[in-house]
């Protein structure tokens, strides 16, 4: 049986509507820009200072750190996804599609997984929103595992679907404060 992919226009319309959902962080950037303090929100503690392996560290430095790492992995994505119809339309060497994916995966990956599962647990005070945030770093590193492991295998479609999968799960946390910033106006 051949596995069908989405068609490219169905793949550009969610990468770009998924992009478009970190629109929701504009305005706590605005605020860390101006007061160099990231948005107090009741569900989060980012005033706190956590020890872990017997470093204390503030938790807005792990916070500031993921967001900075958060897009420079949704970037080198972003770009990953540009390259791609370059690379077939003009015949290029796969070279630096492969060493950016090898950088995603050994490099960058595990710093936004540390960060990540760190603000999770320490930062936010539900245990709802600690667990399903935790749910997206798993998600994450299954789908870029199975992505490297699919192109590994030359299975080049399942390879696309598994990064397209990753990318919209890395945007889901925007997507899920884009939500509640509508579910907020009507109620």
């Amino acid at each position: 049986m051949i596995k069908k992919s989405l068609t490219p226009n169905v793949y550009i319309f969610i990468i770009i509507l998924a992009t478009l959902s970190n629109v929701s962080f504009i305005p706590e950037i605005k605020l860390y820009l101006a007061q160099k303090q990231h948005e107090t929100i009741e569900w989060s503690q980012y005033s706190s200072v956590v020890d872990i392996f017997d470093l204390s560290i503030k938790i807005n430095h792990i916070v500031t750190a993921h967001v900075i790492i958060a897009l420079l992995l949704l970037i080198l994505m972003m770009v990953q996804f540009i390259f791609i119809p370059l690379i077939k339309k003009h015949n290029i060497n796969w070279n630096l599609h492969r060493y950016m994916g090898r950088g995603i995966i050994c490099i960058v990956l595990p710093m936004f997984l540390v960060t990540s599962m760190i603000s999770s647990y320490y930062v936010l005070k539900t245990p709802f929103n600690s667990a399903l945030f935790l749910t997206y770093d798993v998600g994450l590193l299954f789908t870029l595992f199975k992505a490297f492991w699919c192109i590994r295998h030359k299975e080049y479609k399942s390879h696309v679907d598994a990064v397209f999968a990753a990318y919209v799960i890395l945007c889901t946390p925007a997507m899920y404060r884009f939500v509640l910033f509508f579910l907020s106006l009507t109620a």
